[in-house]
């Protein structure tokens, strides 16, 4: 999907946002999270090395990047 979009729409920037308190992880903490999206980030990196990939997440205090 990420592939796709960079030819639809010349996209060049990712932006991934996790949050506390979501569904798909009930009772994870924080710290697991956002291990899984420095993962993803990696990942999209190591696939696409010009797509620039940012990472944040959010919680009741604000929004933090990652």
């Amino acid at each position: 999907m990420v592939r796709a979009s960079m030819r639809a729409h010349s996209a060049e920037r990712v932006l991934i946002l996790a949050h506390s308190e979501c569904a798909a992880y009930p009772g994870v903490p924080a710290d697991a999270i956002i291990a899984d999206v420095t993962r993803a980030a990696g990942f999209l990196g190591a696939s696409e090395p010009s797509l620039a990939v940012e990472c944040y997440f959010a919680d009741f205090d604000g929004i933090y990047q990652i």
